[in-house]
């Protein structure tokens, strides 16, 4: 091997707090299941937060294909983890597996997984950006009452998306970013590899 200066490396490090994210989802379960009356408050807060640690995972490793791209190629142009990243988070969580399988493999969309991990970007949407409908009413309507001078309104209280989320959905939520994580992000000791979560693009052809 021939002798090299410390000032002709080039280095690409990355030090991310996915796994102390993925703890703290953890953690909001746990006090979740010890705080019945503030239960779905709690795991409405595990949701964004795993839904948040999934979209940090898949960019943290987007971001350092980036950089070691651009030291390999010389140049930053036509790189294809660049223009991944600038996608929504559901394309970029379907993408990424492809991208980093090198084509070879994309996820199961028939795999148990796949299927919380959609359902976890639209819960994590829906908690995000809650508004209320304005609601339009005619004087025939019957939710419009006169009593004396004045207008009564009968309305229904809009039921929250946070009071929508049962243990079971944040468990199993957590087990399909953990599953993720691991097969395709390499975090939490994980390798890539086939598993129930990847299956090799030419049987989807198929």
């Amino acid at each position: 091997m021939k002798p090299f200066k410390k000032e002709q490396v080039t280095a690409v490090a990355t030090v991310t707090v996915v796994d102390a994210a993925c703890q703290d989802a953890d953690a909001l379960l746990s006090i979740a299941k010890r705080h019945p009356e503030k239960a779905s408050l709690l795991l409405g807060c595990s949701v964004v937060v795993l839904a948040t640690t999934l979209d940090q995972g898949i960019r943290t490793v987007l971001s350092s294909k980036v950089a070691e791209w651009a030291i390999e190629e010389g140049t930053d142009s036509n790189n294809p983890y660049t223009a991944l990243l600038k996608q929504c988070f559901r394309l970029r969580m379907l993408q990424a597996a492809e991208l980093l399988t090198e084509n070879k493999f994309q996820l199961n969309p028939d795999c148990h997984h796949t299927k919380a991990l959609h359902d976890l970007i639209t819960l994590r949407n829906e908690l995000a950006h809650v508004y209320d409908e304005p609601v339009v009413m005619k004087g025939t309507d019957q939710r419009l009452t006169l009593e004396g001078d004045m207008f009564k309104l009968t309305l229904p209280v809009p039921k929250s998306p946070w009071t929508s989320v049962t243990t079971q959905m944040a468990t199993k939520y957590r087990e399909a970013v953990i599953a993720y994580m691991s097969e395709i992000l390499g975090f939490q000791n994980g390798s890539r590899k086939c598993a129930e979560l990847l299956i090799p693009k030419e049987a989807a052809r198929s």
